[in-house]
């Protein structure tokens, strides 16, 4: 998946091209959702939905030392890949990721996912790489739209 992830934190945007790809040509996802912040590791995390009846284009994306990214990015300007990782469907599985929550001690990312079998709590260690990683844990919660 090559899209361009713009958020709504003030001044700055997530790309999330590919290196080789002009930033003019990156499509823009359909819906980014949710954000949180883990102090205890400079640990931004976003949840992009995709399109809202979609289960396979969710996606979720982190930026470690965050803080330093942020204030490293110009005005207006873009983080850079290189201060991202990317995880995405098809066995990541986020669907719909409508909420999500990071653990500070055991660094856990708990999503939200509203649209696969009627919701899904599910369970990620935090990433390393961009990838496509399986959940270690998945609890089907219909209905589930957070998680604290």
């Amino acid at each position: 998946m090559k899209v361009r992830l713009s958020v709504c934190i003030p001044s700055v945007s997530f790309c999330s091209c590919n290196q080789d790809q002009d930033m003019n040509t990156c499509p823009l996802p359909t819906k980014t959702y949710k954000r949180t912040f883990s102090s205890s590791g400079n640990l931004m995390v976003l949840t992009d939905v995709g399109a809202a009846t979609s289960h396979t284009d969710g996606g979720i994306i982190l930026s470690n030392n965050f803080p330093d990214a942020f204030t490293a990015t110009p005005n207006m300007g873009t983080i850079a890949m290189s201060n991202q990782i990317r995880i995405y469907e098809p066995g990541t599985m986020p669907g719909n990721p409508v909420a999500i929550t990071c653990e500070n001690v055991t660094k856990k990312i708990f999503i939200a996912e509203r649209l696969k079998g009627g919701g899904n709590v599910l369970l990620f260690n935090t990433p390393i790489t961009n990838g496509d990683y399986v959940p270690v844990s998945k609890r089907l919660e219909a209905g589930v739209t957070a998680v604290h």
